[in-house]
């Protein structure tokens, strides 16, 4: 059985804020913004976060620019944030952030060490 939406407080937002890196709340969204190195990476973020987003059937509001991209997220229907909004930003951190080198056993070697994906 799925959780009752609720529209979560500033306290409970501030605790859920704590458990994730860089995500910030104002104008009743938590929003991200994640510098990448070029246009096609800033178009794989984009690409990857759409996925997310569509199968979870919960839309953001992404900002695209050169080597910028937005995310912001909030529950549209009830106008503020939710738990919804931290469940899909948690899976696009842990997306973004999966490096498959620090697999134990694991076959993939991820990218090079110049990869130029994102801003260092």
């Amino acid at each position: 059985m799925k959780k009752k939406l609720v529209k979560l407080t500033d306290n409970e937002i501030k605790i859920f804020l704590s458990k994730l890196d860089g995500w910030t709340f104002e104008d009743g969204k938590i929003s991200k913004k994640f510098n990448t190195a070029n246009w096609r990476t800033t178009l794989m973020i984009t690409s990857m976060i759409s996925y997310l987003c569509e199968v979870a059937w919960h839309h953001p509001k992404l900002v695209v620019e050169f080597n910028i991209v937005t995310v912001n997220l909030w529950t549209h229907e009830i106008n503020g944030v939710s738990e919804r909004d931290f469940e899909v930003a948690k899976q696009i951190d842990q997306t973004l952030t999966w490096d498959p080198s620090k697999v134990p056993d694991g076959a993939l070697t991820g990218l090079p060490e110049n990869n130029r994906m994102f801003e260092e």
